[in-house]
């Protein structure tokens, strides 16, 4: 309701604009009438001269066209009445639809130590829209000063606490929405995925429904990513939106279980078992429940983008055993056959080493600490299209395409390695893999993966 009055609301302010634009011209189109109007009295008089005359020298007919002419003026004068009649409601129209915005604005205050709802939809849609607690009130602050003139006393905008209680309320009224719509749903899918951010491990819970919209249940913080540590949040999570429904707790987690159609995760282990672990419950839940016998089964599908990451591994193995034949028959690859770097750690395989260092000096990461500047220059004036990208953007292909991208533009690079005067020794690392021959065969070849596998698979 609050979302359609303030769509309703700015409407009507849109409405406003455009009375106020219409009168502006009904304004202008007066003036214009009304000149016309005193022209026309002008030649009105002039007229009753010429038709005094005309009765004189028996004119009769020269008479009759200048009466015509008086009844058209008469009729665009009634015209000119009409328009400024429905230029004055217009314009008082104008004016209460003014009071009306400046009441709306009002309404963001501070009254018996509350906010209005307008005021706590305002935060917790800014807070959907990940803005900082402590930052939403200076952004209204902000935005109400600079857009609409209105300044607010000091005091009056809550602080972070008062927007963090507004934001929890925000989440209450979020879950009890997605579980009326769960119990409402006539089938559901639920994703899974597990991931680690700042060393911390969070697990991510997804709800598809039935007429194809997404929904997320947040985010939970585990301290082992185990299939049973992703069941019992899955739990928790049901048991949360059955508390919010009104209904029975257990009612709830048994409808909705009864109704889940698929679920989604990646290829790990641990979501697999986890899937075991759910369709084991719910069948319990249902046989247990219901007098049917038979329960649906849950279709269980895996992303296929994980797939890429087996290639990866798969490749890399095989790599690592063609790199020990290389080196036995001519010698180390590329840096390692440098004094300088005889100590250097040797434990990945060459072609990920050279592909991630390769990018981190000339891809979109190496501002502070690569050749990035240089590499930009170089491309501006010689009409170059940079190709090259960061290592770390794509997890699921960043060997593969990576590798194809330094294949593109391996003698430029090493055209940018000669500019630098004094290079710094991870710079003479990469001139050193690229230079070498056998190292851009590898390169070749698993950019290849990605021309006719890996990249075709990934789009």
């Amino acid at each position: 309701m609050l979302r359609n009055e303030n769509c309703l609301l700015v409407e009507s302010v849109e409405s406003v604009k455009n009375l106020k634009r219409d009168n502006e011209l009904a304004n202008m189109q007066l003036r214009t009438e009304i000149k016309k109007k005193r022209l026309a009295q002008k030649s009105n008089s002039s007229l009753r001269k010429k038709i005094k005359k005309l009765k004189t020298s028996d004119e009769k007919v020269t008479a009759i066209q200048l009466v015509k002419q008086n009844a058209d003026l008469r009729q665009k004068l009634e015209r000119l009445t009409l328009i400024a009649e429905e230029n004055d409601l217009l314009i008082e129209d104008f004016h209460h639809k003014l009071k009306e915005t400046k009441d709306y604005t009002d309404v963001i205050s501070k009254s018996n130590n509350t906010y209005s709802e307008y005021f706590r939809m305002c935060v917790i849609q800014l807070a959907g829209l990940e803005v900082a607690t402590d930052k939403i009130s200076p952004v209204i602050s902000v935005v109400s000063e600079t857009i609409f003139d209105k300044c607010f006393a000091k005091g009056a905008l809550p602080n972070s606490t008062s927007v963090q209680r507004i934001v929890d309320e925000g989440q209450f009224i979020a879950k009890s929405f997605l579980a009326e719509k769960l119990e409402n749903s006539q089938s559901w899918g639920l994703g899974r995925d597990g991931t680690t951010r700042r060393k911390q491990k969070i697990v991510d819970t997804s709800i598809t429904l039935d007429n194809g919209e997404i929904a997320s249940l947040g985010f939970t913080r585990i301290a082992n990513e185990t299939a049973q540590t992703i069941q019992n949040v899955t739990k928790e999570q049901l048991s949360e939106l059955g508390s919010l429904n009104g209904n029975s707790s257990e009612d709830f987690i048994v409808s909705s279980l009864a109704k889940l159609a698929f679920t989604m995760s990646d290829r790990a282990s641990n979501e697999k078992l986890a899937d075991k672990l759910l369709n084991k419950w719910r069948d319990d839940l249902l046989k247990n429940c219901s007098s049917e016998t038979e329960v649906k089964s849950v279709k269980n599908f895996h992303c296929m983008a994980h797939v890429l990451l087996g290639f990866h591994r798969y490749v890399c193995t095989d790599i690592k055993l063609l790199e020990k034949e290389l080196s036995e028959v001519g010698g180390p690859l590329g840096r390692d056959s440098l004094p300088a770097f005889k100590f250097w750690s040797k434990g990945g395989t060459v072609i990920e080493r050279v592909v991630r260092t390769t990018a981190d000096t000339f891809g979109p990461a190496g501002e502070h600490y690569g050749l990035r500047d240089r590499w930009e220059a170089y491309c501006r004036d010689n009409g170059i299209k940079s190709t090259i990208g960061n290592y770390r953007d794509n997890r699921f292909n960043c060997l593969f395409q990576t590798a194809a991208e330094i294949l593109v533009h391996r003698q430029e690079f090493l055209t940018v390695i000669k500019t630098v005067k004094k290079p710094n020794r991870k710079i003479q690392a990469v001139s050193a893999d690229l230079h070498c021959t056998r190292i851009a065969t590898l390169l070749a070849a698993t950019g290849l993966m990605y021309v006719h596998v890996t990249g075709p698979f990934g789009n």
